[in-house]
């Protein structure tokens, strides 16, 4: 399984339909129009935030921080 950013795709296909339309092609009836349309239908993974060590504002008092080092993470990070 691979994880991608639904929203970000979206985006790519928003832009793909105005140069479409600008180019005077029918997006709405074409593959990209049709990947667009059943996007929404595909299931969706909840998952925590990763929360590196660098970006923690936890960070200072972390033992996983001191011994592993900025590109660490844990389950307990919070971005600050």
């Amino acid at each position: 399984m691979r994880l991608i950013d639904a929203d970000a795709f979206d985006k790519v296909l928003i832009e793909a339909q105005s140069k479409c339309k600008k180019s005077g092609g029918n997006f709405r009836f074409g593959v990209l129009g049709n990947v667009r349309a059943n996007l929404a239908l595909f299931p969706t993974v909840d998952r925590p935030e990763i929360v590196r060590c660098k970006d923690c504002k936890r960070r200072l008092e972390c033992d996983y921080w001191i011994e592993n080092g900025d590109d660490w993470y844990c389950a307990d990070g919070e971005r600050g």
